[in-house]
């Protein structure tokens, strides 16, 4: 059974102030700003990009960071999924 010394022991001194918990450090492996992989948006690159809306089959379909040079076949069977696009004149 616990005695009244042990719950005196256990509890903190009445004048005693406790010192605040210290916030953790923040980890640099974490903070996005030092994310090596993290470019920069107006940096200009080898291949720059357009986003742009294409009418295909009556429906609107948004392309999104296509590279300016892509040929339009590349975007319809690649980034839109419409394998039944075929190059004719090779």
């Amino acid at each position: 059974e616990p005695t009244s010394e042990d719950a005196a022991a256990a509890a903190p001194e009445a004048g005693a102030e406790q010192a605040p918990e210290a916030e953790p450090e923040p980890d640099p492996a974490h903070d996005p700003a030092h994310d090596p992989a993290a470019a920069p948006v107006d940096v200009p690159s080898e291949h720059p990009s357009a986003s742009y809306l294409l009418h295909v089959n009556g429906v609107d379909r948004p392309v999104a960071d296509a590279w300016i040079g892509e040929s339009l076949l590349y975007v319809l069977r690649e980034r839109l999924g419409l394998a039944g696009a075929k190059d004719g004149c090779s």
